[in-house]
């Protein structure tokens, strides 16, 4: 029989669009597909129906197969005859063992062709906005594996070499031994107060950030719960991060005299508002009740809702018949987010979730992301209606139980009064404008006493209260010419 030919293809560093189109040819030519845990799912799609799809995903200390079991199933494969596509995250070449699958089908006599990947040591830093190198700041840069950084009997990483040596330092797989690597450089001599990002899950809309110093990264890392896979960049390129960062959301980042980050981890922020929501079609992924508690914030606002889950929780049977509610029974798919400006992924599984948050990136969908604010654009915050009254809460994504239990103590403190009080206002407001009379903020501010107002409100005073506030806001205002 005769042999079949092996493609070691690079997949690129997690965004699909990365890889290159000789890659997506010898997908779609192939016979089986070996493919690693970082490979992003959607690329499969571009293989044919009748395509053998194998995974031998490795996580750290973790694996489907090992090495050995891959060189062999590797040929194995070939010798059937077959078109074998070994998909690797990255490049082949660089720190993904393509050399030594090479080496195995060359002492086989196996045929083989090198297809190079964008790799995550050079596209990683480029999507957190940091170039490896730049004028005036950095001429050189080295990848390095952290994997094997500390080894107190024979380090095979010459860490004085690299601490004076390039100008900027890229280091893959080194989450788990970040504090060893850290100590390794300042050891030889590097500055403690040396710039460093840590970028996880680098190029998909999940992305995050982190800046600090060699002094203090790993523990701005832990505070951060960041998991691997991560990009390590070490070196004064990393303050240009603040000027060209153009891909990763939802970060804001303290700035320093000279317009550069201080190197403090990355905090979300978000601005609050009120959106009409009235007829605007939204989708939300998943059936438990932390869904249903998202559909029913969305139906009260108006919302024409898509509800995709392959199970509901029984509390989706209060919603009825209500026909702005569409429960479609199946599993979540690309393509399922058509004609939709707004998503809520409110799975169970954080990879779905970040899956659907992907697929609403490309759609240019606003999305939300239960217990996951890094790769959300908005949240729903905790909220109370008075009549025209609304008071909402949030922590920013960081305590949904905490927001709630913050709102419900508020929803006592805000009593009915509150809605009659606020009636009473707009009277004012509209009477004040009818007469021409105008009242900045400060005057509104200053006018509504609700140490006096309130109390006059609630024992049923309203006239009384409202003669009071006029009162107070005309006193030193005169009608417009």
């Amino acid at each position: 029989m005769k042999k079949g030919k092996v493609y070691l293809v690079g997949a690129g560093p997690g965004d699909p669009g990365l890889i290159t189109v000789k890659g997506l040819e010898c997908l779609r030519r192939a016979d089986v597909i070996i493919y690693d845990r970082l490979v992003d799912p959607s690329l499969l799609d571009h293989a044919g129906a009748t395509a053998e799809r194998i995974y031998v995903g490795k996580a750290s200390s973790h694996h489907t197969l090992d090495q050995k079991a891959i060189n062999r199933l590797l040929i194995e494969k070939a010798e059937e005859g077959k078109s074998v596509i070994r998909l690797k995250g990255g490049d082949p070449f660089v720190l993904g063992r393509g050399g030594e699958e090479a080496s195995s089908l060359r002492r086989r006599g196996i045929p083989f062709e090198v297809v190079p990947g964008v790799s995550s040591a050079v596209a990683v830093p480029a999507y957190a906005g940091i170039p490896l190198t730049h004028r005036g700041v950095a001429s050189s840069f080295a990848v390095v594996t952290g994997h094997k950084a500390f080894d107190k009997d024979k380090p095979e990483i010459a860490w004085d070499r690299l601490a004076a040596g390039p100008d900027t330092l890229v280091i893959l797989m080194g989450m788990k031994n970040l504090s060893h690597v850290a100590d390794r450089l300042m050891k030889h001599h590097k500055s403690p107060s040396t710039p460093v990002a840590v970028i996880t899950e680098g190029t998909t809309a999940h992305q995050r950030s982190v800046t600090g110093t060699l002094g203090d990264i790993a523990k701005k890392v832990r505070s951060e719960n960041l998991k691997p896979p991560a990009v390590v960049v070490v070196g004064h390129v990393v303050t240009l991060r603040k000027r060209l960062r153009w891909f990763d959301k939802g970060f804001l980042q303290p700035i320093g005299k000279e317009g550069y980050p201080f190197g403090q981890s990355e905090a979300i922020s978000y601005s609050p508002v009120f959106l009409n929501l009235h007829g605007r079609k939204c989708t939300v992924v998943g059936g438990g009740e932390v869904a249903f508690r998202k559909v029913k914030m969305l139906l009260d606002g108006g919302a024409d809702v898509t509800v995709i889950s392959p199970t509901f929780h029984p509390r989706f049977i209060e919603l009825g018949d209500q026909k702005t509610v569409h429960l479609i029974r199946r599993r979540y798919q690309t393509g399922n987010l058509k004609e939709t400006s707004i998503v809520i992924a409110a799975t169970d599984h954080a990879r779905i979730n970040r899956k659907v948050a992907e697929d609403a990136l490309k759609k240019k969908a606003l999305v939300n992301a239960v217990d996951d604010p890094a790769i959300s654009d908005f949240i729903l915050p905790s909220f109370f209606r008075k009549g025209g009254l609304t008071v909402a809460v949030s922590t920013g994504g960081a305590s949904p139980a905490l927001a709630r239990k913050i709102r419900t103590s508020l929803e006592h403190t805000f009593g009915e009064e509150y809605q009659a009080l606020l009636s009473l206002v707009g009277e004012v407001r509209s009477a004040m404008k009818k007469k021409g009379v105008k009242a900045t903020g400060d005057t509104w501010q200053e006018a509504l006493d609700l140490d006096l107002l309130v109390p006059l409100v609630r024992s049923g005073q309203f006239k009384r209260a409202k003669t009071l506030l006029s009162s107070r806001l005309t006193s030193t205002h005169r009608p417009r010419k």
